[in-house]
């Protein structure tokens, strides 16, 4: 594939220019300010003036990441962690913060999130003896982020990310219009999160808010709907969309979530690296257990934590919730038809309303209810909904309109500007 694209590059460009031009593959370093991203800066402002529009770029086409070589050595260190013999339910549990030691790792999924002065609110979790981190954030250059860890607590202080999700965007995914196969795409009412086990890219897990509907008239015949949050996982290995089921009994509830591992064709570490992962795990969010089956083997509680806490963060930043201008003195902006925050510990445990802090009031005039992330003029503060979700949500994707439903995190996670080769980096 790779000789392929370079006779193709070599002879379009002698048939345009007459030569093949100079091009030095061993320049790697995007940093800011970088050779490469201030040519970059060039080349889109040479873009522009030429063509009158932005780019060049091409959805699900840019460079996602270097994956060091340091982060490859720890994946045979950080399999054997993923191990825990125990079956059955599993309650999540808020868990102290924590800061993992300082070991020299450039993690290809904290990426956005080294650059100085960056902000961000992290929230804690913990079941059996793993340990979750969720992160969200906005960094120097405008960029937000958001990533999901799960470590062993025996590791401590090390605690080495043995599976990650974090989000990512256009860049990274190609839109409905642009290619006709089933692969994942990235409309402007979707979220997206790249999950990776032990350094390597496992699932694309894809979210979005269906079904809400405001009634403007308070009516029995035509009554609020909340909507649900709709979630599909794509299995890298298979190619193919996981069977996943929600069970949604309650409006007022998050949804419970069930799946099989068998479908994702990872292999177990040693000494069981001939068996695959298996065995079925339910995720409830409202009660924030873990079930996993009698079959299930040693990695399966480890990587359904990852899942939850993915599915949470998405239910977080997909639900619509109430102008800060309307919001009533329970200090909740969630209406009372609808999944308030502050009663479900995993939504906080992945970002949610705590109900800690008072929502700040926009001097904008709205309409009664936001889209996720349409926008409240706050402050950084700790408060996830506050600022992340109605901040950031719209600000990084052009494609994301005000459509009162998802309107998109516009976290992507990758360089903001190779238009390479579109490898995944894992």
């Amino acid at each position: 594939m790779l000789i392929s694209y370079i006779h193709i590059c070599m002879r379009e460009t002698f048939e345009l220019c007459g030569c093949v031009l100079p091009h030095d593959d061993s320049v790697n370093d995007r940093s800011a300010g970088s050779r490469l991203e201030s040519r970059w800066e060039q080349t889109q402002k040479t873009w522009q003036a030429e063509f009158g529009e932005v780019g060049p770029q091409t959805s699900g086409g840019m460079f996602r990441g270097n994956v060091t070589l340091r982060e490859r050595a720890l994946r045979p260190v950080q399999r054997p962690m993923l191990w825990t013999p125990a079956k059955g339910a599993f309650r999540v549990e808020p868990q102290t913060e924590w800061r993992p030691a300082a070991d020299g790792t450039e993690w290809l999924h904290r990426k956005d999130a080294l650059t100085p002065l960056s902000q961000s609110i992290n929230r804690y979790s913990k079941t059996d003896h793993f340990i979750g981190h969720v992160c969200h954030g906005k960094n120097c250059h405008g960029k937000h982020f958001s990533y999901i860890e799960v470590s062993s607590i025996s590791d401590q202080p090390r605690c080495l990310p043995l599976i990650t999700a974090h989000s990512i965007s256009h860049d990274q995914l190609p839109g409905p219009l642009q290619v006709r196969s089933k692969i994942p795409t990235l409309s402007k009412n979707c979220l997206a999160y790249l999950l990776r086990v032990a350094c390597e890219d496992v699932a694309i897990v894809l979210g979005t808010w269906s079904g809400f509907e405001k009634s403007w008239r308070k009516s029995k015949r035509n009554p609020s709907k909340p909507g649900r949050l709709d979630i599909k996982v794509f299995a890298l290995k298979a190619g193919s969309y996981c069977n996943l089921r929600q069970n949604t009994n309650d409006t007022t509830s998050p949804s419970s979530f069930q799946m099989t591992l068998n479908e994702l064709l990872l292999k177990e570490p040693e000494p069981l690296q001939n068996q695959g992962v298996v065995g079925s795990v339910q995720m409830h969010l409202a009660s924030a257990i873990i079930q996993l089956s009698v079959l299930s083997t040693p990695s399966a509680l480890a990587i359904g934590y990852a899942f939850a806490l993915t599915f949470a963060s998405l239910h977080v930043a997909l639900q619509p919730r109430m102008r800060s201008s309307q919001a009533p003195s329970s200090k909740t902006m969630y209406a009372p038809f609808s999944v308030d925050q502050q009663k479900f510990h995993m939504l906080q445990y992945a970002g949610g309303d705590t109900g800690q802090q008072k929502p700040s009031k926009s001097s904008r005039k709205r309409d009664d209810f936001d889209g996720a992330g349409t926008g409240c003029s706050t402050p950084m503060d700790d408060d996830f909904y506050n600022y992340l979700i109605f901040e950031s949500a719209l600000h990084d994707s052009a494609d994301h309109g005000d459509c009162g439903g998802c309107g998109g995190c516009g976290s992507c996670g990758g360089c903001g500007g190779c238009g390479g080769c579109g490898g995944c980096g894992g």
